[in-house]
């Protein structure tokens, strides 16, 4: 999106005033602007979210986190949020929230306001699932508090996660649901004593859509009901899996996906499933050790062994992970990576058309005076959750559906001697840049002193004037 701008010149003992919009050269074809989508409210958090295998840990401090997005644009995640305990004491806690039309609200935890809870997905009838604080039981007998599956709907959190008292001896390790179809059918993931196991919750019943064994989870599902997530290889791996729920009848697909190019068993994981049967997720590319962290993101079209063809989406910038997190409808694909310092992670974006991954660092028309660290969901609209290295999330809109805000005009031009003083419209929230230039046929514009954030609707300026003209202009950076 082009930033407006407002020009006009002074000449001494003249003034030619008027206003105009100039091209941003070096913004001509921006993709996305960014917004911050704020917080609850509390102090900056330093302890990690309880977070699903799978899910990337932010180590902090952190306030806002965003895992999910739906079509309408509403966002899901969790936020640091300041309570008072039952003596009035203030309690740093972390919620899980709801984005919707500029207002994040509070969806609250299972058991009260001092615990805590995350969410991590949105359908578009706004319903949200992820994990909260919940009172644990053993045998109807009190054993503490442990992380439950939820499911917000109607304004209600509904505790979903206790079912696999069934499976474990003990339920106080926890399980999380990661996402949610178009029909109100939920996926989870039940940990225990090493071991998980993946659950479809529907309308009150529970359907185990894995086997129990170590490492088998589900992680996405579409509105096929086609789930998929990771299974236990039985030969010391791990492997991306395809799950399909009819009538309650589960088949099971082991992928097979493997990156590694000498062949054998590796690592590997899908995590999230468009309704045209594209997955993603992460596959390791070697097993011996000579290359840290070795893994790709990749894109699956179908089952490996019916047909089904699968794409390496590498890395960037020679790094050697990359994690695809999220796919929509149109095959526009969003995720993690390793830069090839191997520590530092900025978010990335691609499509199963080009299968070229791109820095969305190098997307943004706006700047967020942060980069961004990873990318968890897309919407069918092109839009992205990030999440920054400041702890912040934003929500990223195509360029092509934000309304350019009008160019800045000038409201009042004086010159007293050889001082001008000019006023200029401004929106709150906005930076202004003053620059001046001797030609206007020049590109050399020079900064008239340093940014201004505005918090009204007008700004102003004072210049000395130097013979024998000057231009100056306005940009809304």
């Amino acid at each position: 999106m082009q930033r407006p701008t407002a020009i006009f010149r002074l000449k001494l003992a003249t003034v030619l005033a008027g206003s105009s919009l100039l091209l941003d050269v070096a913004n001509a074809q921006p993709q996305f602007n960014a917004v911050d989508i704020g917080s609850l409210g509390g102090l900056p958090a330093t302890n990690i979210v309880t977070q699903p295998p799978g899910f990337t840990a932010f180590s902090g401090p952190w306030t806002t986190i965003a895992y999910g997005i739906n079509n309408t644009g509403q966002v899901v995640g969790v936020s640091v949020t300041t309570v008072f305990d039952t003596q009035g004491n203030p309690v740093n806690v972390y919620h899980a929230f709801l984005y919707s039309g500029a207002t994040m609200t509070d969806l609250g935890t299972l058991i009260g306001p001092t615990n805590n809870s995350v969410a991590y997905a949105i359908n578009n009838s706004t319903q949200v699932v992820g994990q909260s604080d919940a009172y644990v039981f053993y045998d109807g007998i009190y054993a503490g508090i442990g992380g439950h599956a939820f499911l917000y709907s109607g304004g209600t959190m509904t505790d979903v996660g206790t079912f696999f008292d069934t499976y474990f001896i003990y339920d106080m390790c926890g399980s999380w649901a990661t996402a949610i179809n178009a029909n109100g059918q939920v996926v989870e993931t039940a940990m225990g004593y090493g071991d998980s196991m993946g659950f479809l919750y529907d309308s009150g019943a529970t359907t185990l859509v894995t086997a129990y064994a170590e490492g088998n989870s589900a992680f996405g599902i579409n509105n096929s009901t086609q789930i998929v997530g990771q299974a236990y290889t039985g030969y010391g791996a791990w492997d991306a899996a395809f799950y399909t729920v009819t009538n309650d009848v589960v088949q099971t697909s082991i992928l097979g996906i493997n990156l590694w190019e000498q062949g054998g068993y590796a690592w590997s994981s899908a995590y999230a499933i468009n309704n045209n049967s594209q997955f993603v997720g992460w596959s390791q590319t070697n097993r011996d050790g000579s290359t840290p962290n070795a893994s790709h993101a990749f894109v699956c079209s179908g089952v490996l062994h019916n047909g089904g063809t699968i794409t390496d989406l590498g890395t960037l910038r020679g790094g050697t992970f990359a994690s695809a997190s999220g796919i929509n409808d149109n095959g526009q694909i969003v995720g993690v990576c390793y830069l090839s310092d191997n520590v530092t992670m900025h978010a990335f974006l691609c499509s199963t058309n080009s299968g070229t991954m791109l820095d969305l660092n190098n997307l943004l028309a706006n700047s967020i005076d942060t980069y961004l660290t990873e990318a968890f969901g897309i919407n069918d609209s092109g839009q992205i959750i990030a999440n920054g290295a400041n702890g912040h999330a934003y929500l990223l809109t195509p360029a092509s559906q934000v309304t350019p805000p009008a160019p800045p005009e000038f409201l009042s031009i004086t010159l007293t001697g050889d001082t001008v003083s000019f006023t200029w419209g401004t929106i709150p929230g906005e930076t202004y840049q003053v620059q001046y230039n001797s030609d206007l046929t020049s590109t050399n514009w020079n900064d008239l002193g340093n940014p201004v954030y505005a918090t009204g609707t007008t700004l102003s300026a004072t210049d000395a004037l130097t013979p024998p003209q000057r231009f100056y202009r306005v940009l809304m950076q």
